[in-house]
């Protein structure tokens, strides 16, 4: 499991490449990732859709990826108050990739 230097090492790193996206589309590939999510990998898939990506801060070894939705979506415009909360498990890491370059099953 990652040491808080570690976590901030990946905020950091996201931070630099993701900040200001907005997110197209998402698939769970494995419905342990979302265990705790209510209503499941379809309510995350549903409720990150068209989300655009205004921050990423740390809260002990949580990332949270603050989100915004444009207007008529899930949000208010500018700030939705809502964000994705990501914990890195064992691994320690969060990879960037294209579509479709999964090239594990542990990924």
């Amino acid at each position: 499991m990652p040491e808080l230097p570690e976590v901030e090492v990946v905020r950091r790193g996201l931070a630099e490449h993701i900040t200001g996206a907005t997110i197209v589309g998402t698939e769970v590939l494995h419905p342990r990732a979302v265990r705790d999510q209510p209503g499941g990998a379809a309510a995350l898939e549903a409720g990150l859709e068209d989300a655009r990506i205004t921050a990423l801060r740390r809260r002990g070894k949580y990332l949270w990826i603050d989100l915004e939705y444009p207007r008529g979506g899930q949000g208010s415009g500018q700030s939705s108050g809502r964000c994705l909360l990501v914990h890195l498990g064992m691994s320690g890491q969060m990879l960037l990739g294209e579509p479709g370059q999964v090239t594990s099953p542990h990924l």
